[in-house]
Formats: structure tokens, C-alpha cells, sequence
């Protein structure tokens, strides 16, 4: 799970928010990986991600801003082949209009014209 903010890349599943390392093709390279057995083990990483770049505003109090993506890599044994598939999330950042939002904490490089 890596988080995109600015112009920076972050793991977000390592103990501290690690920046961690894009090449020159846009790969990112030594983020966390873990192997999940059951649906529970994916909550129990999901809940451990406290450490998302998150604001305040009028509309949303914890409105993120900055993008999260996260990959799931599925691997199974199937009439003696390995299948692998792969799933890709992105939970893009917050992007409230500056009318409604009305907070003067909101930066407006983060935020959508009226």
C-alpha cells in the first residue's frame, strides 16, 4: 500500500512512513509486502494504516490529500498451473470545491475551482 503525495512516494504498511523509491519507468521499488491468507488478515492490514496524509475541512474531517494505491496479487494452484492474478486500487485524493469547503486551512493547489 503506497501513497502518492507530491511528488514523493510513501509506504504506508512499513512500522514508520518510509518514502520509498520510483525508477526512471515509474515502478516503484522495496515497498512492504505481505502474504494474506484470509479476508481477516485483510482487515487487519487495512486497520493499521493511520498514517495517511490527511485535512480537516468543512465537508469532510479526515479528507485525504494524497492518493493511496494498493495491490493485491492473487496466487493459486489450479489442474497442476500457478495462476496469477492481480488487482489494483486507488483511492484518489480529496478534492472538495473550494464554495463548499469554506476553510481557510484548505490549500487551493488541493482543491477544484467553483
Amino acid at each position: 500500500m503506497i501513497e502518492l503525495h507530491y511528488d514523493s512516494c510513501y509506504d504506508l504498511l512499513s512500522a514508520e512512513k518510509r518514502l520509498i523509491y520510483v525508477d526512471n519507468e515509474g515502478i516503484v521499488r522495496g515497498q512492504t509486502q505481505h502474504e494474506l491468507k484470509c479476508e481477516q488478515d485483510i482487515m487487519n492490514m487495512a486497520s493499521k494504516v493511520e498514517n495517511r496524509s490527511v485535512r480537516a475541512t468543512n465537508m469532510n474531517d479526515r479528507s485525504s490529500r494524497a492518493h493511496c494505491i494498493t495491490t493485491f496479487k492473487l496466487t493459486r494452484l489450479q489442474d497442476c498451473k500457478i495462476l496469477v492474478n492481480k488487482f489494483t486500487f486507488v483511492d484518489l485524493a480529496g478534492s472538495e470545491r473550494v464554495n463548499e469547503a469554506l476553510n481557510p486551512l484548505v490549500n487551493n493547489k488541493n482543491t477544484i475551482g467553483a
